[in-house]
């Protein structure tokens, strides 16, 4: 009888711990359910700061540009130039002295 007593407490627990995990299952579920409707609701907006953006980069005047473009600069700083950054001589030195 013991045995038929334990089975049945065991078979208990295993029944409570699916009810348990499908309530979880139906939860999580749910909240999936509304994160898709709230990123389907804004969609249109995402799609018209887009735009607004790409018009603004394609038809503004370069200062509005520069505000959302990065260009390197051609001119290196000054900070940069060290002696390796010298030009060298086209012909290389024969030891001799020019006047």
């Amino acid at each position: 009888m013991s045995d038929n007593a334990e089975r049945d407490a065991i078979e208990r627990n295993i029944k409570a711990a699916r009810e348990g995990i499908g309530r979880e299952l139906d939860e999580l579920d749910s909240r999936i359910t509304e994160m898709k409707a709230k990123a389907t609701s804004k969609v249109p907006y995402v799609a018209a700061g887009a735009v607004a953006i790409g018009f603004v980069l394609a038809f503004a005047p370069r200062g509005i540009r520069a505000l959302f473009t990065r260009r390197k600069s051609k001119r290196k700083s000054k900070r940069a130039a060290g002696p390796s950054s010298r030009p060298t001589s086209a012909r290389p030195e024969t030891g001799k002295k020019t006047p």
